[in-house]
C-alpha cells in the first residue's frame, strides 16, 4: 500500500515529526479553512446547547427550539462531515507523495468532502460500538445491573458500604477501568487502519476487509509510526498547554496549534 510505503521511508530519525511539519506549513491556506470550519463546528454546537438549555426554562418557545436546534444541528453535522472528509484527502495527499497539504476547496467539492466524512465517521463508529457493546455485555455479565440497584437503593446504603458491596463496587471499578484502557487502545491502534484503507481505495466495504487491515496493524513499520503518532500528540498538548495559559491571544494560537498537529498526525 502507497501509505505503509511512504511511512517505511520516512522512519529516519527526526523525519517523522520535521517531515510532516513541513508538510503542513507548506501550504498554510488550508490550514485556515481547517480552523474556520472548526470554530463553526463549536459555534453551531453552542447553538444547538444553548436553544436547548433556553426552552428547558422556559425561555424559548418549542417552535423556535424545533427551528434553531434542527437547523444548527444539520449545519453542525455537514461542518463536521466536511472537517472529516477533508481529513481523507490528507491521507490521500499524504499516500501520493505529495510535499504540501491538499487545497481546502470547501464550495466546489463539498459533496465529495461530505461523503467521504460520512464514511470516515460511519467506519469510526462501527469499529467503536462493536467493542462498546462487546465490552457491556462482559461488564454487565459479571456485574449484574441489578446488584448495582441493590446497593444503591438500600435504605441503610450508608450502613451497608462493608464486606461484599464494598468488594463488588472495587470489583466493578477495577473492571471497567481495565475495560476503558483496553477500548482506549483499541480505539487509537485499530480504528485508524480501516480509515487508512478507505482513504487509499476508495471504497467503503474494504474498510472491513480483513485482509486489507490486518496488512496493515501487523506492520512494524505501522506499530512504529503509532508511537510517533503518540508522540507528536504529547508534544502538541504540552506545546497547547503552555500557550493556552496566555489570554486571548495564546488561546486563538492554542488553536491553530491544535489544527497544525491534528493535520500532521
Amino acid at each position: 500500500m502507497g501509505l505503509l510505503n511512504k511511512i517505511k521511508k520516512d522512519n529516519e530519525i527526526g523525519t517523522w515529526f520535521i517531515d510532516p511539519l513541513r508538510y503542513v506549513l507548506a501550504n498554510k491556506k488550508p490550514i485556515w479553512t481547517f480552523t474556520s470550519l472548526l470554530l463553526a463546528t463549536v459555534a453551531f454546537f453552542l447553538l444547538l446547547a444553548i436553544s436547548i438549555a433556553l426552552y428547558a426554562t422556559n425561555e424559548l418557545s418549542l417552535f423556535l427550539t424545533v427551528i434553531v436546534s434542527f437547523s444548527s444541528g444539520i449545519v453542525l453535522f455537514l461542518c463536521i462531515s466536511a472537517s472529516q472528509g477533508y481529513v481523507i484527502k490528507v491521507i490521500r495527499s499524504a499516500s501520493s507523495e505529495e510535499t504540501e497539504l491538499p487545497q481546502f476547496e470547501l464550495f466546489s467539492t463539498w459533496a465529495t468532502l461530505i461523503s467521504d466524512g460520512i464514511s470516515m465517521l460511519l467506519i469510526s463508529l462501527i469499529y467503536t460500538a462493536v467493542p462498546l457493546i462487546l465490552a457491556g455485555i462482559l461488564f454487565f455479565s459479571s456485574f449484574p445491573l441489578n446488584k448495582f440497584i441493590s446497593i444503591f437503593l438500600e435504605e441503610s446504603w450508608e450502613l451497608n458500604q462493608t464486606g461484599a458491596s464494598v468488594d463488588f463496587l472495587v470489583n466493578a471499578f477495577l473492571a471497567l477501568m481495565l475495560i476503558s484502557l483496553i477500548i482506549s487502545i483499541f480505539s487509537y491502534y485499530v480504528t485508524p487502519a480501516p480509515i487508512l484503507v478507505y482513504a487509499n481505495e476508495g471504497q467503503f466495504k474494504l474498510a472491513f476487509s480483513w485482509k486489507k487491515i490486518s496488512s496493515i496493524l501487523f506492520n512494524y513499520v505501522y506499530f512504529i509510526r503509532s508511537l510517533q503518532v503518540l508522540a507528536v500528540i504529547l508534544i502538541a498538548a504540552v506545546i497547547t498547554a503552555i500557550v493556552g495559559a496566555i489570554p486571548i491571544f495564546g488561546w486563538i494560537l492554542s488553536i491553530i496549534i491544535g489544527v497544525i498537529a491534528s493535520l500532521m498526525v
